[in-house]
């Protein structure tokens, strides 16, 4: 008797256990937060539409609206599997937490909106010099070194 109300009373505390939620810690927290504030989800979610609207572009006749909003509902589970299996980690792995808050601290203020909002102008311009200037110069250049070897 003794022995059943025992094994009653392990899988009693086993299943509760199993229902309550995990505790995040500090960090997790202010990683979330960090998250949050980057607007990374909606960051992810433009990336993967722009390939979607590319697919969709493509396979268009091919696709049912069924389809393109099964395609849609998928990718919003991939980033949100992604920002919680693999981004959020690779931010833990990398930054302390004093540090995770100091960004935190940069981008919740006027001056990190500020240049999360022209993060992406700033990008394209630089990407498009790189391009333009520096690539053109890069490859004359080693063709010339090349011709001379």
């Amino acid at each position: 008797m003794l022995f059943r109300i025992l094994c009653l009373f392990l899988l009693s505390a086993s299943f509760l256990m199993s229902q309550s939620p995990v505790q995040k810690t500090s960090k997790e927290k202010k990683i979330d937060e960090l998250v949050e504030i980057l607007g990374s989800e909606e960051q992810y979610q433009a990336f993967i539409n722009v390939g979607l609207d590319n697919l969709i572009k493509k396979y268009g006749d091919n696709l049912t609206d069924s389809n393109i909003k099964l395609m849609r509902e998928e990718s919003l589970d991939l980033v949100h599997r992604f920002l919680e299996n693999d981004l959020k980690v690779i931010y833990a792995k990398y930054l302390t937490e004093n540090e995770i808050q100091d960004l935190i601290d940069f981008y919740g203020s006027e001056t990190g909106k500020r240049f999360r909002q022209m993060q992406p102008l700033i990008t394209q311009e630089i990407n498009q010099l790189m391009m333009t200037k520096y690539m053109e110069e890069f490859k004359v250049n080693i063709a010339e070194k090349l011709r001379q070897n």
